[in-house]
C-alpha cells in the first residue's frame, strides 16, 4: 500500500473531496487529497483507492485486470480542478 507523504498539515477525504468536485461515482476519480503546496509551482498530490471490484474491470479485460488510461485522464483533470 502506498503512503502519501503531507508536506503541509492537509489531508482530505472523500467527503470533502465530494463537496470541491461535482462528479459523482462511479466517475468520480479522486478519493482524497494527500498534500497541497502553494509554492512555485504549485503541487497537490491525490489519489484514488482502486479495487478489483470496479464496474470498469468487468469488460476491460475479463480476467486481466487492467485500470483503462482515459480514467487515469480523468482523475488527472479532476484534480486539476
Amino acid at each position: 500500500m502506498m503512503r502519501w507523504q503531507q508536506k503541509d498539515n492537509l489531508r482530505l477525504g472523500s467527503n470533502l473531496v465530494e463537496l470541491l468536485l461535482r462528479q459523482r461515482r462511479p466517475f468520480l476519480m479522486v478519493d482524497f487529497i494527500g498534500s497541497f503546496s502553494p509554492g512555485a509551482p504549485p503541487a497537490l498530490e491525490a489519489g484514488r483507492q482502486i479495487t478489483a471490484n470496479e464496474p470498469w474491470f468487468d469488460g476491460h479485460f475479463p480476467g486481466l485486470h487492467i485500470w483503462p488510461g482515459s480514467l487515469t485522464i480523468e482523475g488527472l483533470g479532476q484534480t486539476a480542478s
